[in-house]
């Protein structure tokens, strides 16, 4: 799985965003955090993606079930090609 939190590439936009919205005392103290943030690192390719489904899921891929009020269900990993 790839996201904002494992995947330095989807970060920096969000990290450039915050820096460039900050005052002069913010940007100051970010731009320090991030001196040496790699700001070449580009996304990953996710090779999967997390599909929620109200039934079971297709058969040979992991799969959980979720019990909820209202939406039990089947959450399973899809491969993306």
């Amino acid at each position: 799985m790839v996201d904002v939190f494992s995947d330095p590439g989807r970060t920096l936009p969000l990290i450039e965003r915050r820096i460039d919205e900050a005052g002069p005392v913010t940007r100051f103290l970010l731009e320090l955090n991030f001196r040496y943030l790699d700001r070449d690192e580009t996304p990953r390719r996710a090779g999967s993606r997390v599909v929620f489904v109200p039934g079971p899921a297709p058969a040979g891929l992991p799969a959980w079930r979720t019990d909820g009020p209202g939406d039990p269900g089947t959450m399973y990993l899809e491969p993306i090609d």
